[in-house]
């Protein structure tokens, strides 16, 4: 079985990689990864540019590789949390593409965004961890292929890969679950 991720970033393969390599259901499974457009902004914001730019990534990596029996594509980006009035949570989404069906999505837990960062990352439409560097947070210029945003609020109890292995764990219970619907 061939499984298709669309990113060259070493998180998210690998954490699309640890998650199923734990299932049975995706023992022997084949690993491969390319860079896919996202089709959105490059800092997406909101639970639909998320979603949509997860999808996206999935249908045209399971495309791109002949063969394929799932595309996975993941996202991440800023929603607003009702009454705060900011794009300041994190979320990463996880979608899972078969060639006819997206699967129903995974998502991961959100954290709270510094309100500077989350505000230069809106205005300038940069992303997370381009504003997060600037705002003197990080010398990291992309933290995002690495321990993330979180690592650093959390004091590095959590980092970017618990997030999206979280994701995709949601991703495939429609997958792991025969009749889920």
């Amino acid at each position: 079985m061939i499984i298709a991720i669309g990113s060259k970033n070493p998180v998210k393969v690998g954490a699309v990689q640890g998650i199923l390599s734990q299932h049975p259901f995706f023992q022997g499974a084949e690993f491969q990864y390319m860079e896919v457009p996202s089709g959105v902004g490059e800092q997406p914001f909101g639970d639909e540019e998320i979603r949509s730019g997860a999808q996206n990534r999935a249908r045209a990596v399971f495309e791109a590789f002949p063969g394929c029996k799932y595309g996975i594509g993941i996202e991440s980006g800023l929603v607003n949390i009702a009454g705060t009035g900011l794009f300041d949570t994190n979320v990463a989404v996880c979608s899972i593409y078969d060639g006819n069906t997206f699967f129903k999505p995974g998502w991961s837990p959100g954290f709270p965004i510094q309100s500077d960062i989350a505000r230069l990352a809106r205005e300038e439409r940069i992303q997370l961890d381009t504003a997060a560097k600037r705002v003197g947070l990080t010398s990291n210029p992309r933290v995002g292929y690495s321990h993330g945003v979180i690592s650093i609020y959390t004091q590095g109890r959590w980092d970017r890969k618990d997030l999206l292995e979280a994701a995709v764990d949601m991703a495939i219970i429609p997958i792991i679950n025969p009749g889920f619907q």
